[in-house]
């Protein structure tokens, strides 16, 4: 036998056993890829989602204040045309995520009635089932965000999306809260004894879900207790307590479009915070996907050169 032969069979059984585990590596490293290529979708749909739940909730509460008398049309529909283009953000961002066929769906159907809830709102018709129409709508924006926290994850981003998501429901609750504020104050009439208690109720679920996420430990979080302890969350509270002091008689004493500036700034704040926890993940997840890409073209690289060499050196 030739003794390039002998050398290459010599050689074979390591060389075997190197590509076998070069191979379970690279199997790794494309799974750690293809992870990171669906992180990287559903991060975009789910700032996409946020930016345009964070548009409708603002629309929802200047649908309130119009239905009340408190703003003009022109004002309401410069916020229809930038809640519009958001949304456009988020149909395009579905078409590249990687979610369940049934969130994409839902949450286009929702949409698609928005053009109804513009004209029921235009009509005047009653306040309560334009607000309950635009809070599903919100609602199936958000399941897009639950969709994304739902799907394959890997280094701790899970953790950080769920700690989005506790800052995003309390935000929607705080939406809610400033579209009732503002229809309340608009029409300054005495409360029902379950539009007080669901006014109540918002704002219990607003203080226990902005307390759960300050106590996360993240960062940020720091950020949000200063914005529970700060002058406009306070001014918003006594807003609350002379509302609900003089729910029977109504005449609140207290300017619906002020009160929608202060809720809008808290609101806003909230909005910022979770916009910078976003930006961060999708450089993450950026920074992650490049080094599996890396990672798979060296292994691949190192295997053929080695494989390569072994074969020419032993001819």
């Amino acid at each position: 036998m030739r003794l390039s032969y002998k050398l290459l069979l010599l050689s074979a059984v390591p060389l075997i056993g190197f590509v076998i585990q070069t191979a379970r590596d690279l199997n790794a490293t494309l799974k750690e890829l293809k992870i990171a290529s669906a992180m990287r979708g559903n991060m975009v749909a789910f700032e996409a989602a946020s930016n345009a739940a964070h548009e409708l909730q603002k629309e929802r509460g200047m649908s309130m204040l119009f239905l009340g008398g408190a703003l003009d049309a022109t004002e309401l529909n410069r916020q229809r045309q930038e809640t519009t283009s958001r949304i456009e953000g988020l149909k395009q961002s579905l078409r590249s995520a990687e979610l369940k066929p049934e969130t994409v769906s839902t949450a286009s159907l929702s949409l698609s009635k928005l053009e109804q809830i513009r004209q029921a709102t235009d009509s005047k018709e009653p306040a309560a089932g334009i607000r309950t129409a635009y809070t599903e709508s919100i609602n199936s924006v958000l399941s897009v965000e639950k969709g994304a926290v739902s799907g394959p994850t890997s280094r701790g981003i899970g953790k950080v999306m769920a700690y989005l998501m506790s800052i995003e429901s309390p935000k929607e609750f705080s939406g809610q809260f400033r579209a009732a504020m503002a229809n309340t104050l608009s029409t300054n009439a005495a409360l029902t004894s379950e539009a007080r208690n669901a006014l109540f109720a918002l704002k219990s679920r607003i203080h226990v879900g902005l307390t759960e996420a300050a106590g996360s430990g993240r960062e940020s979080a720091v950020k949000i207790e200063a914005l529970l302890k700060g002058s406009d969350y306070q001014q918003i509270e006594k807003d609350f307590w002379t509302v609900m002091d003089k729910a029977e008689q109504g005449q609140f004493g207290l300017d619906a479009k002020e009160s929608f500036a202060l809720n809008t700034r808290f609101i806003d704040a909230l909005a910022s915070l979770v916009k910078e926890e976003v930006s961060g993940v999708v450089k993450q997840v950026a920074e992650i996907e490049r080094s599996e890409k890396r990672t798979a073209w060296f292994s691949l690289s190192i295997a053929l050169l080695t494989v390569t060499g072994a074969v020419y050196f032993s001819w």
